[in-house]
């Protein structure tokens, strides 16, 4: 199965660049996620997505733990590690005093059912 290359903004097409830069502030990294870099092959793609994490960052009304539970909640629905890593790093780096408990982190990943994400709330 063929991989589609990531793009850097350097070398991604023009018409993505600037979306590409945008994105950075959505990556718990500093850098580009494989995903962003991958979309911006397709411009029209990454336009849309940039155009939903826009409106879902001006207009969301969920706490960023809130927010954080349920993407842990739906990462384990879909049994992603992948996703588990990467939402459980950007929250720590977002709350680093805080962040997610870790036990409340080991009830959610542990229960598959999502029941558990009440609790980690």
């Amino acid at each position: 199965m063929t991989r589609i290359p990531s793009h850097s903004i350097a070398d991604a097409p023009e018409a993505t660049r600037s979306l590409l830069a945008e994105m950075l502030q959505f990556s718990p990294t500093g850098r580009l996620l494989n995903m962003h870099a991958q979309m911006a092959h397709a411009p029209a793609v990454l336009e849309a997505y940039v155009s939903i994490r826009r409106a879902t960052a001006r207009h969301g009304t969920l706490e960023g733990s809130v927010r954080s539970a349920l993407m842990l909640a739906a990462a384990v629905r879909d049994d992603s590690e992948y996703a588990l890593a990467r939402i459980s790093v950007r929250e720590v780096r977002r709350n680093p005093d805080r962040g997610l408990p870790g036990s409340s982190m080991r009830l959610t990943r542990n229960n598959t059912h999502g029941s558990g994400v009440a609790q980690a709330l």
